[in-house]
């Protein structure tokens, strides 16, 4: 764990740099009620750099949405999974 915090912050300085550079369908979704990322901070910002990206935010979750919400993240998917097959 402490290993993983101490490297994500020179990771993500790295990878952001590349955001504009993804085609692909990208879509974020966070824990309304996340107590780790911030919402506005983080999950807003990275929506706002990624003009085609959706921005799913479910009320009263948490940072672990794949495990609180599978059927937002599993519609989630299927959204973006779409969107790839409409533009083959």
């Amino acid at each position: 764990s402490a290993e993983d915090a101490a490297l994500m912050t020179p990771v993500t300085v790295e990878l952001k740099k590349h955001y504009r550079d993804l085609t692909l369908p990208v879509v974020i979704i966070v824990g309304g009620d996340d107590q780790i990322a911030d919402v506005d901070r983080q999950s807003k910002r990275l929506h706002s750099e990624l003009p085609a990206s959706e921005l799913v935010v479910v009320p009263g979750m948490g940072h672990m949405i794949q495990h609180l919400a599978p059927k937002e993240v599993i519609a989630a998917i299927d959204c973006a999974a779409k969107t790839i097959r409409e533009a083959a």
